[in-house]
């Protein structure tokens, strides 16, 4: 049982459990999708930054 404030008034939610972890699940997954959206784009970053090196090294 959660308790949330809505608009200046207490109300209750009740949630099953089933239903939690389903919250619970989803809300890691959103979480995994933005860290590898993340790693794609510091792998993008490091290739750039691997091509710069190789073209300062090579003048």
């Amino acid at each position: 049982m959660l308790e949330k404030e809505y608009h200046g008034k207490d109300a209750e939610i009740i949630m099953t459990k089933a239903e939690l972890e389903c919250m619970i699940a989803e809300s890691e997954e959103r979480g995994y999708q933005r860290g590898a959206k993340q790693n794609e784009k510091l792998k993008e970053v490091l290739r750039a930054v691997v091509d710069l090196i190789k073209i300062v090294s090579d003048e």
